[in-house]
């Protein structure tokens, strides 16, 4: 299997768009088995810009078919 290098542009602190919460949810979609850290983890705009870029990198794969939508995805049961 190759290798597929994914560019996502820089984000700065005003460019951050999700709150808390939203953060913790997605950060648990990527790494469910960290679940119970996320819940621990302070949420500051580094976590919040982690969030994001995942989000971004995300997208290039849905726009070639390999995955339902993303927000499809997300809109199921979270980890507790």
């Amino acid at each position: 299997m190759g290798t597929i290098l994914i560019s996502v542009p820089d984000i700065s602190d005003n460019e951050l768009v999700f709150d808390e919460s939203e953060t913790r949810r997605i950060l648990k979609f990527f790494w469910p088995h960290l679940a119970q850290s996320i819940d621990d983890m302070a949420i500051d705009n580094e976590a919040r810009r982690l969030a994001q870029t995942m989000l971004l990198a995300a997208r290039v794969p849905m726009r070639w078919g390999i995955s339902r939508p993303l927000p499809e995805r997300l809109s199921g049961p979270v980890p507790a």
